[in-house]
């Protein structure tokens, strides 16, 4: 008779008590309701959906921008952590740099999506008439998540 530890040991698989504690364990950090200082990407409720009605434009590469307020973001994760940053310029002027470092568990993605939130978020207190912002962005992937209708991810829903 062979123990489930040996077995284990053999076939090089984690024993079934270890993957449950794990997958719990990330199901709490990142869907369930466990109040941690870290803040991870979640779906939204059906009840906090946008409307369809309400909708934006999204260009891919344009010709020229003339719009009084440009936006540069990033994000990256790397060995030495997960940060997203952004470059605010407004009337070609650069006028703020947004810098933050995330969690360690953020996915680059994720880095990329916090980068354009929190540089709407930073236009939201600017004193200024009419708010027209080009926000450029190196990410497929988010704009591909913001223009799909399926997708309702806190961040993107956020944006």
């Amino acid at each position: 008779m062979v123990s489930n530890e040996a077995l284990c040991m053999i076939t090089g698989l984690t024993p079934i008590n270890i993957k449950i504690e794990e997958t719990a364990r990330l199901f709490q950090i990142t869907k369930g309701n466990k109040k941690e200082e870290v803040q991870f990407d979640h779906d939204t409720r059906t009840k906090h959906w946008l409307h369809p009605a309400i909708s934006f434009t999204i260009l891919e590469d344009p010709k020229e921008d003339d719009n009084t307020i440009q936006i540069y973001t990033d994000g990256s994760k790397n060995d030495q952590g997960v940060g997203a940053g952004a470059a605010i310029f407004i009337t070609g002027k650069h006028t703020s740099s947004l810098q933050y470092r995330l969690h360690k568990r953020h996915t680059n993605n994720q880095s990329e999506q916090v980068a354009i939130l929190k540089s709407l978020e930073y236009l939201q207190n600017i004193n200024m008439a009419v708010k027209i912002v080009t926000i450029y962005t190196d990410s497929q992937t988010t704009l591909d998540s913001i223009k799909n209708a399926r997708i309702h991810a806190s961040l993107t829903d956020k944006i």
